[in-house]
């Protein structure tokens, strides 16, 4: 009698390979269980080469540094901790404790795996919390000058072999807020790694501005201000690769938004615009002007008018709990998604700007406003109050049309504690959280995702 694998391999092998290309990764796991001519043919390296393309899995490393284990492994955490954010009664895989200094300023690097700090010292560190061991080392060692970390902002270079990220400092002495750019390279081999940062350039201080918001994207970085006297907000967008070439630190353009405008938050987003949210709820985009130089001076383009504005009707809010997710670029639009306290929203805007941007609800709620929210483009970790104290995971689709929710509790295993003000950051491939318990000295680490047989 002939063996259940003897009909595959009568035929040729690279029709097997393209049939099991269809497949996702469970699937191919679960083959290996059918007879050894399968087993053989699913570890083979083009499957799971593929499966990285397909699911878009963020490596640290050039793809060649990992083994076809390291690349299976990769891919099954990712597409386990996505079906378990899409359930209903989604469960933890893993809930880890870490003592840290500070948890004011925190940062979580695409992929989950380096988690920022600020320190009150000036000193930026980072912690490895894929580690057994939690170990702290110093990106951006402390000031002789004794200057305090006021805001991280990270830009992310996906066109680089290794990760690599711009990380702009926001640093506050006596009123005034300093800001260095450094670049942040990852050095070294699998847990033997390491974060290294280089200084690139610093912008100059204005001691008469209150920072409310900053951004990186590229070549822009920008800073949202409170002038005291007068008493207005602006945005400064300055052209920082071209700081480093000419040494000057001026900004390139001023968005002047007027006493009765009152800023919330912003973002760049991709093909030079940025997006600005007002008190009132008024989302609007702003066109970034090119930079013009006379001499070897950059003239500032003052701008006053936004290209399109649009309302959304709500409740803000402070400044705290308003989060936008990092802007994605597509083909033909950039998107990304803010909260509110009824609600999350996305917002797409066209790169042809004869188009109109469009919002959408994407999940429906009312909280106090002392709730904490890490937001993504389709993930979102919420801990607030609605009729009592609430934990809870959210996937939604950017094209669908908003959903409610009925606010449970989750404890997943450990005892939350009844403060509403949690500092979170979320990393959305992984859909690893990481929640700061303020003036505790210390962070949860929350995993989601069971591991999958065959890993």
């Amino acid at each position: 009698m002939p063996s259940p694998s003897s009909g595959l391999q009568a035929g040729p092998s690279e029709i097997t390979i393209e049939i099991l290309k269809w497949l996702n990764c469970t699937d191919l796991l679960s083959v290996r269980q059918t007879c050894q001519y399968l087993n053989d043919v699913s570890r083979l390296r083009s499957l799971w080469l593929n499966l990285v393309a397909v699911q878009r899995t963020f490596l640290e490393e050039p793809i060649n540094s990992y083994t076809t284990e390291q690349l299976q492994f990769h891919v099954c955490k990712q597409f386990a901790a996505s079906q378990e954010w899409q359930s209903d009664e989604p469960d933890l895989a893993q809930c880890k404790r870490i003592n840290v200094p500070s948890q004011d300023h925190m940062i979580l690097i695409k992929g989950g795996r380096w988690l920022l700090l600020g320190l009150d010292t000036g000193a930026v560190v980072a912690y490895d919390l894929d580690s057994f061991i939690s170990r702290q080392m110093t990106i951006v060692e402390a000031g002789t000058i004794n200057l305090s970390i006021t805001k991280l902002v990270v830009d992310m270079d996906d066109s680089a072999p290794h990760l690599t990220f711009k990380l702009a400092v926001l640093f506050n002495r006596s009123h005034a807020s300093t800001i260095r750019i450094y670049e942040v390279s990852l050095v070294g081999h699998g847990s033997q790694a390491e974060l290294v940062a280089t200084r690139i350039i610093s912008i100059r201080p204005s001691a008469r501005w209150s920072i409310i918001f900053a951004s990186l994207r590229d070549e822009h970085f920008c800073r949202g201000s409170t002038m005291l006297h007068p008493y207005y907000d602006c945005v400064e967008v300055f052209p920082w690769r071209n700081c480093t070439k000419s040494g000057s630190s001026n900004p390139v353009s001023t968005i002047f938004l007027g006493s009765q405008n009152r800023l919330v938050s912003g973002e760049i987003l991709p093909g030079d615009q940025i997006l600005l949210l007002l008190q009132g709820g008024c989302i609007a985009i702003y066109d970034l002007p090119e930079p013009r130089v006379q001499g070897h001076d950059i003239v500032i383009t003052e701008v006053t008018q936004p290209r399109w504005k649009a309302f959304i009707e709500g409740r803000w809010g402070d400044t705290t709990h308003v989060k936008i997710s990092t802007p994605h670029l597509g083909h033909l639009s950039s998107y990304t998604a803010c909260t509110t306290l009824d609600g999350i929203y996305g917002v797409t805007v066209p790169v042809d700007p004869s188009e109109f941007p469009q919002i959408v609800a994407l999940l429906d709620f009312a909280v106090e406003n002392k709730s904490s929210f890490a937001v993504g483009l389709e993930k979102a970790f919420i801990r607030g109050k609605s009729k009592g104290f609430f934990t809870g995971t959210f996937s939604f689709k950017k094209p669908t049309p908003a959903v409610g929710f009925k606010p449970a509790a989750r404890r997943w295993g450990f005892k939350w504690p009844n403060q509403l003000e949690m500092r979170m950051v979320m990393d959305e491939q992984t859909g690893r959280v990481v929640v700061g318990i303020e003036r505790q000295g210390y962070v949860k680490v929350l995993d989601f995702g069971r591991e999958i047989n065959g890993v």
